[in-house]
């Protein structure tokens, strides 16, 4: 995709939901739908439950409240280190297409931002589940998305047309693609 590789589309991505809660919102959406494609044995995933240090550039997340982030920013480093250590962030693990891990957030949005802010590589993390590549097409139809399974097509959840370009992103980034079909 514009000849940038995928570290890169993702890097851009997720600098761009650092202060972005309408984009981060619509991608926690579209990668959430992985759990419906799960389900119907077409994407694999485990429940892992394991607790490891992960790069704070892999993982998507929103600093959506200016006062929590200004609080976590303002404790020592000892401090913070202490919370994060006692509290780790809670992530959703996807695999890309090349194989290696990103993971969108469900607890610590402020403190992944807070991390970077503090220039620290890796945070403490649970990972809860994890979610391998996606190897089907998606299709783009009358404002839908839909799924191949059995020789049939199933509908998998609303989508607006001016979210195509990111939509074809995150396909792109955990090995799929996005085929979109003009009513």
């Amino acid at each position: 995709m514009n000849n940038k590789t995928v570290d890169e589309l993702l890097h851009e991505l997720i600098k761009k939901c650092e202060y972005n809660k309408e984009l981060m919102d619509k991608i926690d959406v579209y990668l959430g739908c992985l759990w419906v494609l799960g389900e119907n044995g077409l994407v694999s995933y485990k429940i892992t439950k394991i607790t490891r240090q992960i790069d704070v550039y892999r993982i998507f997340a929103c600093a959506w409240h200016s006062g929590r982030l200004k609080t976590l920013c303002s404790l020592s480093d000892d401090e913070f280190a202490d919370l994060v250590n006692r509290h780790p962030v809670g992530v959703i693990g996807y695999t890309d297409r090349e194989g290696k891990l990103f993971y969108s957030i469900h607890d610590g949005n402020h403190r992944v931002i807070c991390a970077r802010i503090r220039g620290w590589k890796t945070i403490k993390a649970d990972i809860s589940t994890i979610y391998g590549k996606l190897t089907i097409p998606i299709y783009y139809y009358n404002d839908m998305l839909w799924y191949p399974h059995k020789g049939k097509y199933f509908a998998l959840l609303n989508a607006k047309r001016e979210d195509i370009p990111l939509l074809e992103t995150l396909f792109y980034i955990v090995g799929s693609k996005l085929i979109v079909i003009q009513p």
